[in-house]
């Protein structure tokens, strides 16, 4: 099970001077005498749902954009831990109860992050090394880690951040997710541009 603990900064609101200028509403955001569009809150709700779409470990990437810290928990120390979950940047800790109920912090150089920025990232124990005995309980692993490309705009795959601009045009114009002439809730462009970094499992 994934549980955010420390979220990411809105990357819905670093793009918003972009897709204003990608729907060609005049906008100078950050100027010392803004000017917005009259609708500029609707498409601040366009531009938040389109990166929640491709942003979190239940959106149709399931990858991290910006940075952002994550917890996954284990009911044991498998040799494998998947965090099905990506990219990851590093791990922050790995925890486990013991057999005495006693909660335990593993050294670090006792595991190694594998596959940080594949489909599949897995924390394994290093040559030589075997993980101790856990409690038999539910979630007696913890493996906290920070995901995503980076801090900024520029950190974010570009095809990406155009997925976002087509989504938020496509909602922009057409009121409802399927019409005759877009039969398709995801339009072709974006699930194009996606399918590099979609993880299916």
């Amino acid at each position: 099970m994934l549980t955010l603990k420390t979220a990411p900064a809105s990357l819905a609101t670093m793009m918003l001077q972009d897709v204003c200028d990608h729907l060609r509403r005049v906008a100078l955001l950050d100027a010392d005498t803004p000017i917005a569009p009259p609708d500029l809150a609707h498409i601040e709700r366009l531009t938040e749902s389109a990166v929640a779409m491709l942003d979190g470990p239940d959106s149709k990437t399931r990858r991290a954009l910006l940075t952002q810290v994550w917890t996954a928990t284990f009911d044991w120390l498998a040799p494998e831990l998947p965090l099905r979950f990506s990219p990851v940047q590093s791990i922050v800790s790995v925890k486990y109860t013991d057999t005495d109920g006693t909660v335990q912090t593993l050294a670090p150089a006792t595991y190694k992050l594998h596959g940080a920025t594949s489909w599949d990232p897995i924390v394994a124990p290093v040559f030589g090394e075997t993980w101790p005995d856990t409690r038999n309980e539910a979630d007696a692993v913890i493996v906290e880690f920070t995901a995503g490309y980076g801090d900024t705009l520029a950190d974010v795959p570009a095809p990406l951040l155009q997925a976002v601009r087509l989504l938020v045009a496509e909602w922009y114009e057409t009121r409802e997710a399927i019409t005759f002439s877009s039969p398709s809730e995801l339009p072709h462009g974006v699930r194009d541009l996606i399918q590099p970094f979609r993880i299916y499992r």
